[in-house]
């Protein structure tokens, strides 16, 4: 930290070195352009992920035209006139820092992107119009028409159909309702085939699992996760400490991942916030599991969670949600595994079904490690997170 402090200082005192110490012209609006090439490096490497090497030497190119803009009047005077002048850039680029914040992040500021990509969560989304009540509200619909259980199943599909574009050794964690697990309708053998189908192995998955039903039997819930997991797949439990996700189900799952809702992430300020978070910490400390801080916002939050002993962290703070890569069938990807194409299509009315409503146009959502990763179990090591 105090080398990369030294750096960047450097950068700046070298800077105002040129004009003052060899011009002997004072600028009084040094800071706001040394900030300009802070804010562009960071949106660079966080927008375009351009590598940190490479967005400091494009930031100074871009900082060297806003120069101009403001140099180029300014190119007759000198002494005091010289210094109002630059005093002005400094307002007028402070005001810019505060109302961009698609480029700043605003008031809360911004940060690059020193920590490796973790992995991918797939956000569905309808693809002919905008769900004003979002997922929950789909499958809360679906789930009294009968049909949660096959949008369920039609969500897992098309994350696997899109995990295709993944890299290499990437794992695909996929939202799974506790009901729709538990059926033994779409069961590890089929889930097996559709891996078969989107040219996946088990142990790249993670069936993550949501918080929308309550579990009953956390008996039942041991059996199906156990044969499961001797076919290679991982287990994650998604919104800790919100919704229906109680301690006894954590107890239970035991999962390799625990995904802290975002209730709790972006006020962990707070005392009663920051102790749940420290309590999960503990428990994944002592299962040998990953915690992974969802909802991060702002740079402030993303610090909080690093501070609280949180490894993986997720959310707008660490990068938006981008579309899909688009990549070619898979080898041996062809036809879809067996779908009752009858339910998923709304039981005989025309094609404009479930289907076609509801085929999510994925949306993926960088997941990122703060450590590395090394240290950890090995289950652990290789990974990589995927949302429905």
């Amino acid at each position: 930290n105090l080398l990369i402090q030294i750096g960047y200082l450097g950068i700046a005192a070298l800077g105002l070195n040129i004009l003052v110490g060899f011009t002997g012209q004072i600028s009084i609006g040094h800071a706001a352009f040394f900030g300009f090439g802070a804010f562009a490096s960071a949106y660079l490497n966080r927008a375009w992920g351009v590598p940190v090497f490479f967005s400091i030497p494009l930031a100074g190119l871009a900082t060297t035209a806003v120069g101009l803009v403001f140099g180029i009047p300014a190119a007759r005077l000198k002494g005091l006139y010289l210094a109002i002048a630059t005093l002005a850039a400094q307002f007028i680029l402070q005001d810019f820092f505060a109302r961009a914040g698609w480029f700043t992040g605003g008031v809360s500021g911004t940060m690059a992107m020193p920590f490796s990509i973790f992995g991918y969560e797939a956000l569905g989304r309808r693809r002919d119009r905008p769900v004003a009540a979002g997922a929950d509200g789909l499958f809360a619909a679906a789930e009294r028409l009968g049909l949660y259980r096959d949008l369920d199943w039609l969500c897992r599909r098309v994350a696997v159909r899109d995990a295709r574009g993944l890299p290499a050794g990437g794992l695909l964690f996929l939202n799974v309702g506790v009901s729709a697990l538990l059926d033994p309708v779409h069961g590890a053998d089929q889930m097996l085939l559709l891996l078969r189908w989107g040219a996946l192995g088990p142990t790249r998955v993670v069936l993550e699992i949501s918080e929308r039903h309550a579990v009953g039997e956390t008996g039942r819930l041991r059996e199906v996760l156990t044969e499961y997991r001797q076919l290679g797949f991982r287990f994650a439990l998604d919104d800790v400490g919100a919704g229906l996700s109680t301690f006894e189900v954590l107890a239970a799952a035991a999962p390799e991942f625990v995904k802290v809702s975002p209730a709790i992430t972006r006020h962990a300020d707070e005392s009663g916030p920051r102790a749940v978070v420290r309590a999960l910490a503990a428990f994944v400390a002592e299962t040998g599991s990953a915690l992974i801080a969802e909802g991060l916002e702002t740079g402030d939050d993303v610090l909080r969670m690093i501070d609280l002993g949180v490894g993986l962290g997720q959310g707008f703070a660490l990068g938006e949600p981008a579309l899909p890569p688009r990549s070619t069938s898979a080898p041996g990807a062809g036809k879809d595994p067996d779908v009752d194409r009858d339910a998923v299509r709304g039981r005989g009315e025309d094609d404009e079904g479930v289907e076609d409503l509801v085929i999510p146009e994925h949306r993926w959502e960088r997941i990122r490690s703060f450590e590395a990763v090394d240290d950890r179990p090995r289950r652990v090591q290789e990974s990589a997170d995927h949302e429905e």
